[in-house]
């Protein structure tokens, strides 16, 4: 306390939980392609070859379309916030403008040290006037019933909106041509706190990081503080599975250079246990990518995760696929500098995924094949930027 830290510079950079899972979800969905031409002219005499690289992105290849929902001030930092999502090419029509008088575009003071690890604290502003109302006029006024739904929630807006939110999504219906199609809710418990049981049993994708998992488990901070990495990364694992078991939703916990583990409890893909110890349970682990050059900002490292796995899910792809994408999405991030600008498009991430490997435990042959979901054409992420 009182201390003051001098830093050689600083950025002005787009970001946000939910802003930044929605761009890496639309990167994660787009296809990038490069074209180099070469221009020869003569200058004094002497002949000059130019050559220029253009890359071009090819984007909502798949078919799925990324929404983005949430608030914004009317002030100078609005145009920054929305700048990297119009990139990504996120619809971005139900993002609500609110007047000076009423809240500003939320902002966030990041310090990252040497190594690339990072410290944060977030001014809310118009995050804590975002709205489960505005979901409501979408999935009214301008969502196709003939497409399933994916809905990804943070925890940066007021906690009652995202139940309301979760209503209304669950009690969404498609049309005629998806029957029985079941809407998700992928929730990322971030910044960490405890969740109600209610929503978790409501929960199909449950997205956390070790101290996430922790806190929903119910861990004391203090507690916390005083175990070693390793210890953490034990507890955080041994909750999160008691989490996939008690819960019966996917739960993947994130842990940073040593990848992830996801925990697919087997009521939910129609297996139930043996009666000879089989806890109903395939655990799946991936390793991160390995960075030659170590990592310049691990800061949108979660987001690009979460959004690049949410896009593998919505096209219908299986849990490893899907892991694997948002392993290598997370990985590729912490190669430059803030959240979104690094993050990777699908041509990127395919390119290095034959570096990965991946590991299965379960009592269930294909259980790695499982399904997340029925393939869907809209992602949702209900959050605002700063």
């Amino acid at each position: 306390p009182g201390m003051t830290v001098v830093a050689p510079n600083y950025d002005m950079l787009p970001g946000g939980k939910g802003a930044n899972q929605a761009a890496a979800a639309a990167k994660a969905l787009s296809f990038t392609s490069s074209k180099t031409e070469t221009r020869t002219e003569t200058i004094e005499g002497r002949t000059v070859t130019h050559t220029f690289t253009a890359t071009t992105y090819e984007k909502g290849a798949f078919g799925v379309e990324v929404t983005f929902i949430g608030c914004v001030g009317q002030d100078a930092l609005k145009d920054c916030a929305l700048r990297g999502l119009k990139k990504a090419g996120v619809c971005l029509k139900h993002v609500q403008k609110l007047p000076p008088e009423t809240a500003r575009t939320a902002c966030a003071a990041i310090l990252v040290d040497a190594q690339g690890e990072n410290q944060i604290v977030v001014g809310g502003g118009a995050n804590l006037h975002n709205s489960a109302k505005y979901l409501e006029d979408w999935l009214t006024e301008g969502a196709d019933r003939g497409k399933g739904l994916l809905c990804v929630l943070q925890m940066e807006v007021p906690f009652e909106e995202n139940l309301r939110a979760i209503k209304l999504v669950k009690g969404w219906q498609t049309d005629e041509r998806r029957d029985g199609f079941k809407n998700l809710i992928l929730l990322n418990v971030a910044p960490a706190c405890e969740v109600p049981p209610p929503v978790l049993l409501e929960t199909d994708l449950l997205m956390l990081n070790e101290h996430e998992a922790l806190a929903v488990g119910g861990k004391h901070p203090e507690a916390v503080g005083e175990w070693s990495e390793v210890e953490c990364a034990a507890q955080a694992t041994a909750v999160s599975e008691a989490l996939a078991q008690t819960y019966g939703c996917v739960v993947v916990v994130t842990l940073g250079r040593r990848g992830c583990i996801c925990y697919i409890p087997h009521q939910r893909i129609g297996f139930t246990a043996d009666g000879q110890g089989n806890d109903g349970m395939t655990r799946l682990l991936v390793p991160a990518l390995s960075l030659l050059n170590g990592a310049v900002d691990t800061v949108g490292a979660g987001d690009a995760f979460v959004g690049a796995f949410a896009a593998s899910v919505a096209q219908g792809m299986n849990a490893v696929d899907s892991l694997m994408n948002a392993v290598v999405a997370g990985s590729l991030t912490c190669m430059g500098r803030g959240a979104q600008e690094p993050q990777p498009t699908r041509t990127e991430i395919e390119k290095e995924r034959g570096k990965l490997t991946y590991e299965v435990d379960s009592t269930v042959d294909g259980a790695d094949e499982y399904i997340c979901s029925q393939s869907l054409a809209a992602l949702l992420s209900l959050n605002t930027d700063y």
